[in-house]
């Protein structure tokens, strides 16, 4: 890639990343160049910095983010794929998003934060916490997922996977 020009055909999580190092290299510089124009001074700047990287973020969510007619055949087909590869088929398979759209953070792929609940046809239950992240619009790949046995006997570390701010609401539903 390097060389070429970005174009229709350059995936958006490049464009992105490549979008994000130059606002950090623009950050930079608005810091320490002390003859910055007086649009780029104070809570200006802070203001147009915030409000191009919302844009960024936006666009992020937008170019990895399944369309609203995909995105529960696929987060199911993928939540359903790891609990297979995990040992447990699922005949029946509930999912709870943990809080109402993605969550974008730098150039990562965007996150959604869920609660399964899982019957096999052996009716064995599997439940939990569960961390996924959007990838081009075609799919999720599962990064975390704890038990509701882990969360409720305290062997889980959610401080690390789970916003603060949902934890109270993923102990509480381990505990029912």
């Amino acid at each position: 890639m390097c060389g070429d020009q970005i174009d229709a055909a350059t995936p958006p999580c490049l464009i992105v990343y490549a979008m994000t190092k130059f606002l950090s290299i623009l950050a930079t510089a608005c810091c320490i160049i002390p003859s910055m124009p007086a649009w780029a001074q104070g809570g200006e700047r802070s203001a147009v910095l915030g409000d191009v990287i919302a844009r960024l973020q936006k666009s992020h969510i937008d170019g990895n983010v399944p369309a609203a007619s995909d995105f529960d055949r696929f987060l199911r087909h993928d939540v359903s794929a790891y609990l297979v590869r995990s040992g447990s088929k699922p005949s029946a398979l509930a999912i709870d998003l943990l809080r109402d759209g993605a969550t974008q953070s730098g150039v990562s792929y965007p996150k959604y934060y869920l609660w399964i609940h899982a019957t096999t046809s052996q009716g064995v239950v599997v439940e939990g916490a569960m961390r996924v992240a959007a990838v081009e619009r075609t799919h999720f790949d599962i990064l975390e997922f704890v038990t509701k046995a882990a969360i409720r006997d305290g062997t889980a570390e959610l401080a690390g996977t789970f916003p603060a701010q949902l934890i109270p609401s993923i102990e509480a539903r381990a505990r029912q």
